[in-house]
């Protein structure tokens, strides 16, 4: 099978995030059952996971992971995958799951960077050959600093956030070149609100794969209480002359990818342990047949 399929998914910060979605499910009695949806944070995290595992994904670009038992992680390893992060703090905010029986050559590029003086952000980045196809990619999960959707928008408020991107697309310049490279990221903008974050990636090549619908619930902002802030990036290996010359003679794949809508986890408390909604992409890979054996079929 020439495809295997990526997952994007924000995790949320411990309890607190999950109890906006149940607030955002429940406005009018959710002061009155607040302890009730705590206590059922631990089976909604039981569910998740199992519905994830279920997705079979061969790749999880995962944010606000925190650290290396929470459940979802917990269960990748389980099932030999290999979590890339950044090793040189406690706490980590992002992390690549990756098959390890789909993908192999596997090597941590993850990043760190200086928000401000007093706050740094991890970046999680891996490369990886795909078994079946040969093709080496790159893989990134992102979580860029965000913005209050109802302020009026300004440089000052949008440049931590274009910062941290600009230096994913600095590192991906260094290390990703001969690379498919595949970002799935929390963006915290949309290209509705804030287009210049998301043209920093297509100035670089990149291609926006988006759902058009909302991932996000955001309860404390009655005028975008629902929004699409997750996305994934993607880009294809440029061809060289040399690869060119190599296409006459040898039959390639191509980078096809596409975003799937998958509606297993949805804005549900009972399977869904996050404020927002995992989001899927299919990654294919067609062979194109050598123009030399194109021209013995047609002869022949």
């Amino acid at each position: 099978m020439n495809s295997f399929d990526v997952c994007s998914y924000n995790l949320g910060t411990k309890v607190d995030d999950y109890l906006l979605l149940c607030k955002h499910n429940h406005p009018a009695g959710f002061k009155a059952q607040e302890q009730a949806f705590r206590g059922k944070y631990r089976s909604a995290q039981a569910e998740t996971t199992r519905l994830l595992l279920a997705s079979q994904a061969s790749v999880y670009c995962l944010q606000e992971v925190s650290h290396d038992n929470r459940p979802l992680i917990t269960a990748l390893k389980e099932k030999n995958f290999e979590i890339i992060h950044f090793g040189g703090i406690k706490n980590f905010d992002t992390a690549v799951a990756l098959d390890k029986r789909r993908f192999k050559n596997i090597t941590n590029h993850s990043i760190i960077t200086r928000i401000n003086k007093h706050h740094e952000k991890d970046i999680a980045i891996a490369t990886a050959t795909d078994s079946l196809t040969g093709q080496k990619v790159t893989f990134v999960s992102a979580h860029a600093p965000g913005f209050n959707f109802t302020q009026t928008i300004n440089q000052t408020t949008t440049q931590k956030g274009d910062d941290y991107c600009q230096k994913i697309a600095k590192k991906l310049s260094e290390i990703g070149q001969n690379t498919i490279q595949i970002i799935g990221s929390d963006m915290n903008a949309n290209p509705e609100k804030w287009n210049p974050r998301f043209k920093i990636f297509s100035n670089q090549g990149f291609q926006t794969q988006r759902t058009n619908l909302a991932t996000n619930v955001n309860p404390r902002d009655s005028h975008d209480q629902e929004r699409e802030i997750d996305f994934f990036f993607t880009k294809g290996i440029r061809m060289t002359l040399w690869q060119r010359i190599k296409s006459i003679f040898v039959s390639t794949f191509h980078f096809n990818p596409r975003i799937k809508f998958d509606n297993t986890i949805n804005f549900d408390e009972t399977k869904n342990a996050s404020d927002h909604l995992p989001i899927f992409m299919n990654v294919a890979f067609k062979k194109k047949t050598s123009k030399i054996k194109q021209l013995w079929h047609l002869v022949f």
